[in-house]
């Protein structure tokens, strides 16, 4: 977080510097200004990233778990499948 100040300090000290004009307290409530700006801005942009991700953890594991139940449901049909196989072959070798 102390970067981030930082570097929005930086940056208000920057666009402060284009403006030679200003007087010494009015320079400091423009980059006081500017640097509470850019805070707001980025911590509306990581709310925004965090709800976002929030969305993304929902709907990849509701795909996880449908793609889950059809692997399963795949396994469990081979498995009966290879089952039955057994059996008949089983029963085909009991009759020789």
């Amino acid at each position: 977080m102390q970067a981030e100040n930082a570097r929005a300090r930086a940056e208000a000290d920057n666009f402060a510097d284009q403006l030679p004009w200003l007087t010494t307290g009015q320079r400091e409530e423009v980059v006081r200004l500017c640097t509470q700006d850019r805070l707001e801005l980025n911590r509306r942009y990581l709310e925004r990233i965090k709800d976002r991700c929030v969305e993304l953890r929902g709907e990849y594991s509701a795909r996880y778990e449908r793609l889950r139940c059809q692997l399963l449901s795949v396994v469990a049909a081979i498995s009966v499948g290879a089952a039955g196989l057994l059996f008949f072959a089983f029963h085909v070798s009991l009759r020789n």
